[in-house]
């Protein structure tokens, strides 16, 4: 977190087609951890799925064992992933267990066996965290 401190970044580069590009981003060490998917048993019934989680508001565990900074924590969407089936839902007021049903159209689709689904939490900040899951069909 030094090398990149907190704050607003400008950038300027050139894409693969040779276009000059330019922008600014705010960069926040305010990181929430990834969802917990852990509590449900994904399983495929028919062909009915539906995916939980649990709300977040923490802060996140840095890989090398300590924390980020102790700061403000809001989520405001989470997003779902069954590639290609993808749905961004509103964090709700006050946090509760949160779930989608994926469309039975699509779950009837799937080949038989293990599949990855992915929930983002994404903050007010525009951070986002990623947790993978998978169910069985």
């Amino acid at each position: 977190m030094a090398l990149f401190p907190a704050g607003k970044y400008q950038y300027k580069g050139t894409t693969v087609d040779g276009q000059k590009i330019s922008g600014a981003s705010t960069l926040s060490h305010a990181v929430h951890a990834g969802p917990d998917v852990s509590a449900s048993d994904h399983t495929v019934v028919g062909n009915s799925l539906t995916i939980r989680w649990d709300p977040v508001s923490e802060v996140a565990t840095d890989p090398a064992g300590g924390t980020f900074p102790d700061l403000p924590i809001n989520v405001v969407a989470y997003q779902i992933i069954v590639d290609p089936f993808q749905v961004t839902l509103p964090a709700t007021e006050p946090p509760s267990a949160m779930s989608v049903t994926v469309p039975p159209e699509f779950v009837a689709t799937l080949e038989p066996g293990i599949h990855e689904f992915e929930v983002l939490a994404i903050d007010e900040g525009g951070n986002q965290t990623i947790t993978i899951g998978t169910f069985t069909k």
